[in-house]
């Protein structure tokens, strides 16, 4: 059995991004985890007191390295649009 302890490490708005960003972390090689409540899983979820938010959990004793790369990955977003 696993003793890890998981994290929430961001809420995103955006379950794509969520995808995206969780493929950069394994690609660091820290393991993530997505949680969402949702009404239903739809191409265009609906967000109805926050159920169509992305939760991101990464291992407590590697979240300081998942917050570095979610402050890269948030400048790059925010370049692009």
């Amino acid at each position: 059995m696993s003793n890890v302890q998981w994290v929430c490490l961001t809420v995103m708005h955006d379950r794509v991004k969520a995808e995206i960003f969780k493929s950069v972390l394994e690609a660091y090689e820290i393991p993530a985890e997505l949680f969402q409540e949702a009404v239903g899983r739809h191409a265009f979820p609906t967000l109805i007191n926050g159920l169509a938010e992305t939760q991101i959990f990464v291992p407590r004793h590697q979240l300081n390295a998942a917050q570095q790369l979610l402050e890269r990955f948030s400048r790059n977003e925010e370049a692009s649009d």
